[in-house]
């Protein structure tokens, strides 16, 4: 069974927030958050789920990520 493209951009999220998990530096942290969360934003793109949109502007606060 192969992976859809949202799969693995899911894949490529859940990577980032595993990896945000582990770092010391807390701007480390973010950069890698604020990954995952365009990967899932993607990820819902080609899942068809919304329309593209805008990611946010890096002063704007990024959302923490959900268990």
């Amino acid at each position: 069974m192969s992976t859809t493209e949202a799969e693995d951009y899911v894949k490529r999220a859940e990577e980032c927030l595993r990896l945000a998990g582990a770092c010391i530096a807390e701007s480390n942290r973010q950069i890698l958050i604020y990954a995952a969360v365009h990967w899932r934003m993607l990820a819902e793109e080609a899942a068809g789920r919304r329309a593209p949109s805008r990611p946010p502007k890096p002063d704007e606060e990024i959302p923490s990520p959900s268990a």
